[in-house]
């Protein structure tokens, strides 16, 4: 059994908060990662006075 740290092939992955699953009709599952909360930081630090 391999660790992670044993593997020599690595995978970065981002963290957010939610995320939706949802499946078409193919029955392929498509993974949806919302980005709105970043957006909506950004445009409050862009707000001037």
């Amino acid at each position: 059994m391999s660790t992670v740290e044993e593997d020599s092939d690595t995978v970065t992955v981002e963290t957010v908060n939610s995320v939706t699953l949802t499946q078409d009709t193919e029955g392929n599952l498509i993974l949806h990662c919302p980005q709105n909360e970043a957006d909506e930081i950004d445009s409050e630090d862009s707000i001037e006075p």
